[in-house]
């Protein structure tokens, strides 16, 4: 029987970028001592996990229209589910082989029958895919009921569009890399596979990301209403998608755990 190694990081990995800055404090913290801590200090970093969720390439969060509720268009875009879903299925694919080579009967398996690695790869890759599609939307749906009633429509539509600017994209991309390698590292020890200690990391790490030019935009959206707004609601929804992010890896790993049995059932028969 093969092993998924990080089965419940891959998954967490994949939401962590979105949501790495949930740890910070609204006071600038550990931001101040780097890239724009100025700025950082007078915008407060609260802000930042609202920031965080744009995408790197920025695609899918272009491509979410605003409706008529603002509250779940900015849980949409807190986490893009195809950009989460990717992300997921991209990690896994990425940490399976070395995983799946940790066991010797593994080994032995391939020798005996080529392919069975890539079978149970790809077995793995779309059980969490189906994982993650199914369960995102609810999990979007949650955000949006929590964060419901904390900004108005017209604060919501203000942070969706910084959400989408450069600076909160390259943000993210200073989040997203500060993150995986911790959560890596402890994939196997059972616990949660994202912790608030992350998330605080992360968000220095984000502010650090930021050019000059760059933390001024920062500065100044966070002292506009909508920015004043996203310091509360920010950390209510980053609490909540960190609680829901080990519980969907802990979801996820069963079922892909059963996929991958499935293939290595299967390549062992007789």
């Amino acid at each position: 029987m093969t092993t998924i190694g990080p089965g419940r990081a891959a998954p967490a990995l994949a939401v962590a970028a979105l949501l790495a800055l949930a740890g910070c404090d609204g006071g600038g913290g550990a931001a101040d001592d780097v890239n724009g801590g100025d700025a950082a200090n007078a915008a407060g970093t609260a802000t930042a996990p609202g920031a965080a969720t744009a995408t790197a390439a920025g695609g899918e969060t272009a491509a979410i229209p605003e409706t008529d509720d603002p509250a779940l268009d900015y849980a949409r875009l807190f986490m893009p589910a195809s950009q989460v879903t990717d992300q997921g299925v991209a990690l896994f694919r990425q940490t399976f082989d070395a995983s799946f080579a940790s066991v010797p009967e593994n080994v032995a398996l391939e020798r005996a029958r080529p392919g069975t690695q890539q079978a149970a790869r790809e077995a793995g890759a779309a059980a969490m895919e189906a994982v993650f599609r199914r369960e995102l939307p609810g999990i979007q749906g949650r955000i949006a009921d929590a964060v419901r009633g904390r900004a108005t429509a017209d604060q919501f539509r203000e942070i969706g569009r910084f959400m989408r600017t450069d600076t909160a994209r390259a943000m993210q991309r200073g989040a997203s890399q500060s993150i995986a390698g911790p959560a890596m590292d402890r994939a196997g020890d059972g616990g949660p596979a994202l912790r608030a200690g992350d998330l605080a990391r992360a968000g220095a790490a984000s502010v650090g990301a930021l050019t000059t030019e760059q933390a001024t935009e920062l500065q100044r959206f966070a002292a506009t209403p909508a920015g004043q707004a996203l310091n509360e609601i920010g950390p209510v929804a980053a609490s909540l998608v960190m609680r829901e992010t080990n519980a969907l890896a802990q979801r996820a790993e069963p079922e892909v755990r059963a996929a991958i049995a499935k293939v290595v059932q299967e390549r062992t028969r007789p």
